[in-house]
């Protein structure tokens, strides 16, 4: 357990402030609800952060590392967690007009860092419209983007050097500032964009560029997307490298944005299409007659409909705000789904009608609104399918994803991933890239504290034997009736997995899905029960059918799979494995109901293997135990549990330690193979042992 005296002595007076002081701050921007966790740790120095991570680390403490607290449900933490800003590291140590750098540290403002160097003659690559509340080192944790990214490139590209703590409070110190460094790997990289989850970057040596002279920009109307097309390589042909900003607005996001963000329309609304176009140069007089000159070419040419030129500062502002004002989206209620697409210039707009058309086939009253930064290839989704539940928004997030890799595009264009997108993440990366990801936390992270379930889930019990068994080249289908886990779970095992909705506790439901599998594929390899669901705080307080919703998914649920495949496999021969105790982590049974019916799962699993024995069924029947781990069920119990505690329920003694981190496969205890008939490989009474190389040996310790 985490020594909270020993840290509030280590970080002095107020360098910690506790659940009640941390609640009275908002989660984030979008949720105005108090913000949860332990305790928010405020940092001075990196050696201060170093001390933290070191005693969260041996404690096995999860860390919620917070930077500006945008809109991003990353930095939202969760109750059993520690809440880490950087809030008062927000020096800018130096900067160095002659090499045009700049040393800040990770929770500076990115406004006031903007309005630094400026002042001395230089610009900072990096802008979008957060920049009041966004931090430096978020921005380097996100790669953020923003609207300059087609002149200078993304936070990755300004970013010379940096300074990080790892999990263990390892410094990490690769302060390079120069431009060329080629001696070994490149460090930092492991840290931009992986989002907190592999270290907290505390210090950010930046490059700097000259600042412009003058701005000039411009609002425009077009009636095709062929014409946007058109009219950005006009602008990249005529302005070259001093072109830095290319806006896109569907008509009916820029018609949103004046109704419901209260804005003035600088031009007529009704047409399809409106950009905002910025340069930046040198020569003030000069650049504004090549600016009025090229788009005046295009007014002519027919490639534009209309055109606003602002003849100052504060019209040029107002015209941004129309890009950039969110407001909108929490003034009018809706359901959004909010996508961060990339996606090729040429496939944008094919993507957005049949998007568009998917959506309105599904329900007659959706919405969407598109904008976003379409010269570098990035679009901005609100899309809104008329409904809350559920189903209707993992379906909305299906239909928005699931066409990109046959695109060549990303589900993750400048956002990143968190929490909310990590289901996602298999539409954008291949399943070897997956396990790379995987290698590089459990070897930087091995205790998985560091922004727990941001990025990669974490992980599962089920998942690790599934994926045992695709390596062998089985396939598997993953089956829930939770379609964002199925499809997460699937996602994480990678190729050779399926993912099928359905309700593990009615029979005909596992005999539609048996079916449905023998007849897309022709056999069933394995089947992996790990159906759980907690009901019960206490047992004075269980009602009869709390008991019976437990059973049904745990124990009829595996009995109706068990029938089934039993039946499908007696054939061609088959695996079915049973994870049967996780509610006994070190002997801690910490629901009655859910122990009950584990309990009933590890003696069916042997009289299954006994019947396939019996039968002569070439079918492998086992039952596995976890060791002391965090699986996918118990990894969001500090916050499920918080209803049952409210009830009466009592967490058991260590059971914050027990779950406190994500399985890694040597934590995994062997799986034990109770019997198995003579057609199969394996042998009567071998246990099976995951090793750290996640792949099954054969050991000789009888059962």
């Amino acid at each position: 357990m985490l020594q909270i005296d020993r840290l509030r002595e280590l970080l002095g007076p107020g360098g910690l402030l506790g659940p009640e002081e941390t609640a009275l701050r908002p989660a984030n921007l979008k949720t105005p609800t108090p913000r949860t966790a332990i305790g928010l740790a405020r940092p001075r120095t990196t050696a201060e952060v170093s001390a933290i991570l070191r005693l969260c680390n041996e404690a096995g403490q999860p860390v919620c590392i917070q930077g500006g607290l945008s809109v991003l449900d990353g930095s939202v933490s969760a109750p059993d967690e520690l809440a880490l800003s950087l809030e008062r590291m927000d020096a800018i140590e130096d900067i160095d007009t002659v090499n045009r750098t700049a040393i800040v540290q990770a929770g500076c403002l990115l406004q006031n860092f903007q309005e630094a160097v400026q002042a001395r003659g230089l610009e900072y690559g990096v802008d979008y419209a957060g920049r009041a509340v966004a931090t430096i080192g978020g921005n380097v944790s996100t790669n953020a983007g923003g609207n300059r990214v087609l002149r200078y490139g993304m936070t990755r590209e300004q970013v010379l050097g940096l300074e990080a703590v790892l999990a263990d409070g390892t410094v990490i110190s690769a302060m390079n500032q120069m431009l060329k460094n080629n001696a070994g790997y490149d460090v930092k990289q492991l840290f931009i964009g992986t989002e907190g989850t592999l270290g907290v970057v505390t210090r950010v040596v930046v490059r700097l560029r000259p600042l412009p002279a003058d701005t000039n920009s411009a609002l425009v109307a077009l009636d095709d997307f062929a014409k946007v097309q058109q009219l950005l390589a006009l602008c990249e042909r005529r302005f070259g490298g001093s072109l830095t900003s290319f806006e896109v607005m569907w008509r009916e996001h820029f018609e949103h944005v004046v109704e419901y963000g209260r804005r003035p329309a600088p031009l007529a609304t009704g047409h399809p299409f409106y950009a905002l176009i910025e340069t930046q140069g040198s020569d003030a007089q000069t650049d504004a007659v090549a600016f009025e000159t090229v788009l005046g070419e295009a007014l002519d040419s027919g490639v534009l409909e209309d055109a606003v030129l602002p003849k100052s500062g504060a019209e040029s502002a107002s015209i941004w705000r129309l890009r950039e004002d969110m407001t909108w989206a929490t003034r009018r209620p809706a359901d959004w789904c909010v996508g961060d697409i990339s996606l090729s210039l040429r496939n944008m707009d094919r993507y957005v009608r049949e998007l568009d058309a998917a959506m309105r086939s599904r329900w007659p009253q959706s919405e969407l609104y598109v904008f976003g930064h379409i010269a570098d290839g990035n679009l901005h989704i609100f899309a809104a399918p008329g409904g809350q539940d559920e189903a209707r928004t993992a379906e909305c997030y299906r239909l928005m994803h699931e066409p990109l890799p046959m695109l060549c595009g990303s589900m993750a264009a400048e956002h990143g991933i968190g929490r909310q997108k990590v289901a996602f993440l298999h539409y954008a990366r291949s399943a070897n890239e997956l396990a790379l990801m995987r290698t590089l936390k459990r070897a930087l992270d091995p205790k998985n504290i560091l922004n727990p379930g941001r990025v990669l889930d974490a992980a599962t019990l089920g998942a690790a034997v599934a994926r045992l068994f695709v390596m062998e080249g089985a396939t598997v289908v993953i089956s829930d009736i939770d379609v964002a886990a199925g499809t997460r779970l699937a996602a994480e095992i990678g190729a050779g997995a399926h993912f099928e909705r359905h309700d593990v506790s009615a029979e005909s439901e596992w005999e539609r899905l048996i079916g449905a599998v023998l007849g897309r594929f022709g056999h069933l390899d394995v089947l992996v029960n790990n159906a759980a669901v907690v009901e019960i705080g206490s047992i004075e307080t269980a009602s009869l059918e709390q008991w019976r919703s437990v059973n049904a998914v745990i124990a009829d649920g595996t009995f109706f799979g068990c029938k089934h495949a039993v039946r499908a496999m007696k054939e061609k021969g088959g695996t079915i494995v049973n994870i049967s105790s996780v509610a006994s982590l070190q002997g801690e049974p910490y629901n009655i109901a859910y122990t009950a019916a584990k309990g009933a799962v590890e003696a069916m699993t042997r009289s299954i293997a006994v019947h396939c024995v019996q039968m002569r069924y070439p079918i492998r029947c086992n039952s596995l135990h976890p060791g002391p781990i965090r699986t996918s069920l118990v990894a969001e119990m500090p916050a499920k549990m918080q209803r049952a505690k409210a009830e009466g329920f009592v967490m058991p003694p260590g059971f914050a330690a027990i779950t406190s981190h994500s399985a890694t496969p040597e934590e995994i205890a062997p799986s034990v193979l109770y019997l198995a008939s003579g057609a199969s490989q394996w042998v009567n009474g071998t246990r099976l042992v995951v090793d750290h190389t996640q792949s099954i040996t054969r050991g000789s310790v009888p059962v």
